[in-house]
């Protein structure tokens, strides 16, 4: 070797570690790049190792220093760089290859939290076995089926159930798949509410059929029937009724729908218009079948108009005595041609409508007492802290009512708002003079005096 090439040697072949290893963090030689994998792995001077390592982004070598580097400081910066090169930008499969090489639990935990594409964090999840972790990444994941996916693995029903309740307002999707896993638990524990609400929600698929049949819904039956089946031995006989109910008349609506558009039967041919020519027979000729008549039953008719005129304040005791009515009618008759199938369809319309206005007021109902009773609780906690004009606000925004009949019908929650007297609303009737109290919800009465 000359001298002039020992003095023109580049910075990062300097004997002198310092020089050699701001060569190597700054150089920009073709051969420097060239060396940098050997440099990482066989510079006796750690400096010089950790500026190779900043510019290397083969995956394999990081990963091998990460495991095989003699200096602590070099396998923690490996580490951290690998996670940085596996949540970058270099080819999927190349990311996949160096992940295979990982073996440190909490190293895979960083790259299935950070890695963009859901396809390098799956491949990262199915290595960790962490079960809190795996319940994080559950509600955490950026990919909705991956997500459902690792719910498959959670097995413990509290966490599950705290997963349910966190998924609530985030995933509605995942909020129901948790549920069906925990009823199925519960169903396979033979848990008696679970049992009572899985009969409840069969029978509610089948109403929610009647309000709107679907393009599935005999299949739907069978499906149900089926379940039902297998359900009923273990649990008591409160669902029977409905649920043979809405069996019934899901079928006499499916049926009726299916004879729209029908072309009618033809007529009979009188007798006296055909000519046959037939042999005398000594025996007695048996009487003539008399023909199906396929009228609509006026008991079925009579309990139809009774269900149209159902108001919207019609109580569910009503409707309970209208369909028991309706099933005895029904029982009466056997078969039921098309028109009474017909019918059927009709009511059982008309009483789902007036179940859902019924269910609309109980809501209502509920909501209007719990607005009271905050408003009273507010009022008895300003009161007890000697807050006397907060205990008046509470009273401000719902105001005592006036009307007797208005006082009754709040405090039962029928009453929109607090009935206010109408003083000026005076009227004259056979000599005797009324006034009229009104409320915001439109009940009034007339108090004689």
């Amino acid at each position: 070797m000359s001298l002039m090439s020992w003095f023109s040697k580049p910075a990062w072949q300097s004997r002198d570690a310092a020089k050699r290893a701001d060569g190597v963090a700054h150089g920009r030689d073709a051969a420097l790049l060239a060396e940098l994998p050997q440099i990482v792995r066989n510079d006796v001077d750690a400096r010089v190792r950790r500026a190779a390592l900043e510019r290397i982004d083969d995956l394999t070598v990081v990963a091998d220093r990460m495991s095989n580097d003699a200096d602590a400081g070099i396998r923690e910066r490996a580490k951290s760089r690998l996670i940085e090169l596996l949540a970058g930008n270099a080819p999927v499969a190349e990311r996949r290859r160096a992940l295979g090489l990982i073996e440190d639990a909490a190293l895979l935990e960083q790259i299935a939290r950070r890695a963009p594409e859901a396809e390098l964090r799956r491949a990262a999840l199915e290595r960790c076995k962490r079960p809190g972790f795996i319940a994080e990444r559950v509600l955490e994941d950026a990919d909705a089926e991956l997500r459902l996916e690792l719910l498959a693995r959670v097995e413990q029903t509290a966490t599950l159930e705290r997963l349910a309740q966190q998924a609530r307002t985030r995933d509605k999707r995942l909020a129901r798949a948790i549920r069906e896993r925990l009823d199925a638990g519960k169903l396979e524990a033979g848990t008696a509410d679970a049992l009572l609400a899985r009969a409840e929600a069969l029978c509610a698929s089948l109403e929610q059929q009647l309000k709107q049949p679907s393009a599935g819904a005999a299949q739907l039956i069978a499906a149900v029937e089926r379940e039902w089946a297998e359900l009923r031995p273990r649990i008591d006989d409160r669902h029977d009724r409905r649920f043979d109910g809405a069996v019934q008349t899901l079928r006499a609506a499916l049926g009726a729908i299916a004879r729209i558009g029908e072309e009618p039967a033809p007529a009979p041919v009188a007798a006296e218009d055909v000519t046959l020519e037939v042999p005398v027979v000594a025996a007695e000729a048996p009487a003539p079948l008399a023909p199906a008549v396929d009228e609509p039953d006026p008991a079925l008719a009579e309990l139809i108009g009774r269900a149209r005129a159902l108001g919207e304040d019609a109580p569910l005791a009503d409707l309970d005595a209208l369909e028991r009515r309706w099933e005895n009618a029904w029982a009466r008759r056997s078969p039921r041609g098309g028109a009474d199938q017909s019918q059927a369809g009709e009511f059982a319309a008309c009483l789902q409508a007036a179940r859902a206005a019924a269910h609309a007021r109980a809501q209502a109902h509920d909501a209007t007492k719990t607005a009271a009773e905050h408003a009273i609780a507010a009022a008895d906690t300003a009161i007890e802290a000697g807050q006397l004009i907060a205990a008046r606000a509470p009273r401000a925004r719902r105001p005592a009512p006036r009307s007797s009949r208005c006082r009754s019908r709040w405090r039962a929650g029928t009453c929109a708002s607090s009935p206010r007297s109408t003083r000026g609303s005076t009227s004259w009737r056979n000599g005797s003079a009324g006034r009229t109290t009104r409320c915001a919800c439109a009940c009034a009465r007339r108090s004689r005096r």
